[in-house]
Formats: C-alpha cells, sequence, structure tokens
C-alpha cells in the first residue's frame, strides 16, 4: 500500500470515527433535550400546585380574620414580624375556669 493510499484509508477511518462520534452527540442532545422538557413541566407544575397552596392559605387566613373579626375567636398576629413572640390566647384562663375560683 502507498503512503496515499494509507493516508485516504486514514481519513475516512476518522471521517467514520467522526460521523459516529457526531451521532452518539446528537442522540445525547435529544436526550438532554426531553430531560429539560420534563424538569420544566415538573417546575411548572409545581409552581401551579404552590400557587394552589397560596390561594387556599389566603381562604384559611380570611376565615380566621372574619371569625376574629366577629369575636369567635380570639385575634391573631397575621405577620410574625408584628409580635416577637407568639401570644396564647386560647391557653388564658376563663371565667368557667375551675381552678382560678
Amino acid at each position: 500500500m502507498t503512503s496515499t493510499t494509507q493516508e485516504k484509508c486514514w481519513i475516512l477511518a476518522e471521517a467514520e470515527a467522526a460521523k459516529k462520534r457526531a451521532s452518539e452527540l446528537d442522540i445525547e442532545v435529544v436526550r438532554l433535550t426531553e430531560k429539560t422538557k420534563k424538569q420544566d413541566e415538573e417546575i411548572q407544575a409545581q409552581h401551579a400546585a404552590i400557587e394552589k397552596q397560596g390561594m387556599e392559605m389566603k381562604r384559611v387566613l380570611d376565615a380566621f380574620a372574619q371569625l376574629a373579626s366577629n369575636g369567635l375567636i380570639p385575634s391573631f398576629p397575621l405577620n410574625a414580624s408584628q409580635s416577637s413572640t407568639p401570644t396564647n390566647d386560647l391557653a388564658s384562663p376563663t371565667s368557667n375556669d375551675e381552678t382560678n375560683a
């Protein structure tokens, strides 16, 4: 085999190896694209769940605020920064508490 023939064979082998690497990279890109799409869908679902929980929490807080404004339950701070220590109005003695009679 002449050096020119050997060089052509080497170039063809390199070209085939490059094609194989390119094909493997294409497969990896598709796999990563699918994985990224799945993760994006999961993130969107989590955002929707968090938003739903936020709306539910607002409804609960609104209900508690309404009960408190009607005097049915003790009022409470809605924000932790309003009070450095939580008040426990439910634990305070009442007129029906026999231990204080």
